[in-house]
């Protein structure tokens, strides 16, 4: 066999033995991966980091300030409409009982009715302070669940970080494993090749 066709068949061994590696296309499709992923997983991410100062601040004015958001919220505080027919109520039932009984306007009469107006004001701002803290304490919820959320959300994409690596690491290797099979087969062939006409 001539020199030149031995050329030609060791070329078109060599040729036909590097086929299209099939993991380069699997690693260009999973090197997408990533930037989808942080598509969808960075607006959770920004809701926790935006979360987190607010949260520290109510946490650190809790702490240290406590009183500080019960005086902002009374200072706020108007007697209620039940309250006052409360008071109207009991002033006149009482005023009457004190008639009846001869004690109307007597110290202990006096007395007894600044009692019940107290207790009358005290439960009505009891009442004020727990339906203001409602709106609080759901603030406080969707703050803690924000900063949850984004660390979640940070825990989630380190682990799919890891398996990303690790996947990648596997098919680098695979790919470079297909890619010494086909060299070892060229090789191999062109040699044979060779052998053949010796």
């Amino acid at each position: 066999m001539p020199l030149g066709s031995m050329i030609g068949a060791a070329g078109g061994l060599m040729s036909s033995g590097f086929q299209n590696n099939p993991y380069d296309q699997g690693i260009n499709t999973y090197q997408q991966f990533p930037g989808q992923a942080h598509q969808f997983l960075d607006p959770y991410l920004q809701a926790g980091r935006q979360a987190i100062p607010e949260y520290e601040q109510q946490i650190n004015q809790g702490i240290h300030q406590p009183w500080q958001l019960q005086d902002n919220i009374m200072g706020h505080y108007q007697q209620s409409p039940w309250a006052q027919e409360q008071m109207r109520a009991t002033g006149r039932a009482m005023n009457n009982a004190a008639v009846a009984g001869g004690s109307l306007g007597s110290p202990n009469e006096n007395l007894a009715m600044q009692e019940r107006m107290r207790g009358i004001v005290s439960q009505d701002q009891q009442q004020y302070y727990q339906n203001s803290m409602e709106p609080y304490r759901m603030g406080m919820q969707g703050l803690q669940f924000g900063v949850g959320m984004g660390n979640r959300t940070g825990m989630y994409a380190t682990g799919m970080a890891q398996q990303y690596l690790q996947n990648m690491a596997k098919m680098r290797m695979a790919q470079t494993g297909f890619e010494n099979r086909q060299t070892g087969e060229g090789i191999s062939g062109v040699t044979g090749i060779a052998g053949g006409f010796m």
